[in-house]
């Protein structure tokens, strides 16, 4: 009896993921079902609470819940590094930092993000979000206008440039642990703690 409450509750929540619920949607969902069958334990219906086997799902945790000073931080420490390297590796790590504050788009959005998805002249970007839906993001004239240079800085260095806005030593795109490794070395330097754009959901 017992494996099959947990069967339905999972089956449940994924239903509900499929809707379009979000993690944090459905953490709330499955918390409100452990607090019935606590209540059901209590009232000696059940031995136990079936709901408790189920996990959370990991909730997206974007660079935005840092405060302002944090963000000035980071924001200086990479300007400096630009200007002092002067390199594509020290831009284009400035620039993920300053889309991602921008527009507060997820680590499998910046790394996939391509410059087709880029309107400069209706200032904002498209991205598949969550479920694979193409969003439509508005960027403010400063973003649009970095961007621009930055992409003019990719033709100059790669000669021609990759289809992605943010890619490798080998000019391919860059991958999640890339991205990952990017903002591990930026936690160690600016003695942030938890310093990450988004994390994976655990499966139900």
């Amino acid at each position: 009896m017992k494996t099959s409450l947990i069967v339905h509750i999972r089956q449940h929540l994924l239903e509900c993921q499929e809707r379009g619920n979000k993690a944090g949607t459905i953490n709330t969902k499955l918390l409100r079902i452990r607090a019935f069958f606590n209540y059901m334990v209590e009232c000696e219906a059940i031995k136990s609470n079936p709901a408790k086997r189920v996990k959370k799902q990991k909730e997206d945790v974007k660079i935005d819940v840092f405060s302002d000073d944090q963000i000035r931080q980071m924001l200086s420490y990479y300007r400096r590094i630009k200007q002092r390297e002067k390199s594509y590796f020290a831009y284009r790590d400035y620039m993920m930092i300053v889309t991602i504050l921008g527009t507060g788009i997820r680590r499998g959005e910046i790394i996939n993000l391509q410059w087709s998805d880029v309107d400069f002249v209706n200032q904002n970007i498209s991205v598949f979000g969550k479920n694979r839906r193409r969003e439509t993001l508005l960027i403010t004239e400063k973003l649009a206008k970095e961007l621009a240079g930055y992409q003019t800085f990719c033709k100059q260095h790669w000669g021609e440039v990759s289809e992605f806005v943010f890619v490798k030593r080998d000019n391919t795109q860059l991958t999640e642990n890339a991205l990952m490794l990017i903002f591990r070395h930026l936690g160690q330097k600016m003695n942030f703690k938890d310093v990450r754009v988004s994390a994976h959901h655990e499966t139900l």
